[in-house]
Formats: C-alpha cells, sequence, structure tokens
C-alpha cells in the first residue's frame, strides 16, 4: 500500500486574523509571515501525523498491489472520506482500466468529527477485476478532510493546534538555559489523542 497526495489543501487550518494573532497577542502583523508558513503548516503536519486524518480537503490516491480476496472492502486512510473519484487497475495484458462505481462497488463515509475510515466494498455477487503483478496494480483515488476552511476543522485539534503555534512561537530554540526542553505540550497530546485513528 502507498499513499499519494494529489491535490493539497487550498487553505490553512488555522486563521491568522480570528485566532492565532489573538492567541499569540499580538498587536502588528511582522509575524504573520512567518508563523502563516512555518509554524501553522507544522502545527497542521503534526496533528495530521498524531491522528492520522486530513484535516482541509484534500485529494489522495491510494496505490494497491492487487484487489483484496473476495468480498472484502478496501479501507481509505485519512479520514473522514468525503467521495471516492475513481477506482483504476491494470488489467492482466498491463492496460489500465476504469471499474466503473455502478453496480460494482459501495462507498461508505462516516461522518462527523471522530468518523472512522471511509471504504469501498464490492456489490453483492460482484467479484474485484483480475490484475496484473505489479507494485501499482489498483489505484483509488479519492477526496478526504473535514472541509474547505479552519472553521470546518473540529475546535479540540484546532485548540491542540493553536497550543502547539503558541509553544513554538515562544521557544524558539529547544532548549532554554540547557535546563528546560520545549516539547510539545501535553494539553495539545490530550487534546488530539481521541481523533486519533486505530487501524
Amino acid at each position: 500500500m502507498m499513499l499519494s497526495l494529489k491535490t493539497a489543501p487550498a487553505a490553512l487550518a488555522l486563521d491568522w486574523v480570528s485566532e492565532v494573532k489573538g492567541h499569540l497577542r499580538l498587536d502588528s502583523e511582522d509575524e504573520q509571515p512567518r508563523v502563516s508558513s512555518i509554524l501553522i503548516p507544522a502545527a497542521t503536519q503534526y496533528a495530521e501525523s498524531e491522528t492520522d486524518r486530513q484535516l482541509i480537503t484534500a485529494t489522495w490516491t491510494l496505490y494497491l498491489d492487487k484487489f483484496p480476496c473476495s468480498g472484502q472492502r478496501i479501507e481509505l486512510p485519512k479520514p473522514p472520506l468525503k467521495t471516492v473519484t475513481s477506482v483504476k487497475y491494470y488489467d492482466t495484458a498491463g492496460v489500465l482500466q476504469t471499474w466503473a462505481a455502478a453496480g460494482n462497488y459501495t462507498v461508505q463515509a462516516p461522518a462527523g468529527p471522530f468518523a472512522d475510515c471511509g471504504y469501498i466494498s464490492p456489490a453483492y455477487a460482484v467479484i474485484y477485476p483480475t490484475t496484473q503483478s505489479r507494485a501499482d496494480a489498483v489505484e483509488i483515488e479519492y477526496v478526504c478532510g473535514y472541509g474547505d476552511t479552519f472553521a470546518s476543522v473540529p475546535p479540540m485539534i484546532r485548540a491542540a493546534m493553536l497550543l502547539i503555534v503558541g509553544e513554538q512561537f515562544e521557544r524558539r530554540e529547544e532548549a532554554i538555559a540547557g535546563t528546560i526542553i520545549s516539547r510539545v505540550p501535553m494539553a495539545a497530546h490530550n487534546l488530539l489523542w481521541p481523533f486519533r485513528v486505530w487501524r
């Protein structure tokens, strides 16, 4: 299994004006470029890594070396799943084919802030196509994420990210006076824990 990001999020998961600037207690815009280009993306990457979720809408491609056994479902990482764009596969002749959704498979996309992974499964009495033996025999393109803007990200996750941004903003080096080590705040870790995807 291999995941590849096809279309990155078009927005940040935290808003500078309504969230970050006030949290950092800043009066000017001088720090915005650094915070918006480094600290917010870093906090987002940490939150997504810790939870194994997609925060802002993005398109991913899942590559498999074959379809699973007949009747088994294919789990799609990085919930919440929004839509499945296409399911393609290389047939035994090495020709890329599209496995049409109509009549062949169904999509389950759990919703809500704690949604589990979505998945596709073959329709009743339908078996998966036979593929060529190769690492990328199956390509599943899908869209996932809570939404297109920061407001769609659950408040607990945004709160955790604000704590991370605040810590990195205040403590710009790893250690202070050789005795205090700057780490991700425990409160941020606790806020993210309920969102972890267990697979």
